[in-house]
């Protein structure tokens, strides 16, 4: 199927630009952060990708940039950086937690 890529360039345009670098559709989804299902199903029209994905394709295979003007965040985006924030505020509160017992006096025994 050669429809637009919704951008500059067409699924089977993306599929010829890798298989000439000798990458494999699992080594490309592995450069996108995504499965190698989500890359066939784009390849063979199936599928879109997000904007986001769009621009990293293009930067890995050499291929003509979307025509966007900036990357929009897909909803998954935003919530995996949204998780990203909260582990790293989950590890300063364990960090605060272990140095405010360490100032603690240790436990009496109780006998």
């Amino acid at each position: 199927m050669s429809q637009a890529g919704s951008g500059g360039f067409t699924p089977d345009e993306a599929r010829l630009a890798r298989q000439r670098q000798g990458m494999t559709q699992f080594q490309l989804a592995v450069e996108l952060g995504i499965t190698p299902q989500h890359v066939s199903n784009f390849e063979r029209g199936h599928s879109a990708l997000s904007p986001r994905v769009l621009y990293r394709l293009a930067e890995i295979l050499g291929l003509p940039l979307p025509d966007y003007s900036e990357p929009r965040e897909s909803r998954l985006d935003v919530l995996e950086r949204e998780m990203a924030d909260i582990k790293l505020m989950l590890s300063d509160l364990a960090a605060s937690i272990a140095e405010l017992r360490s100032a603690l006096p240790p436990p009496r025994s109780s006998r």
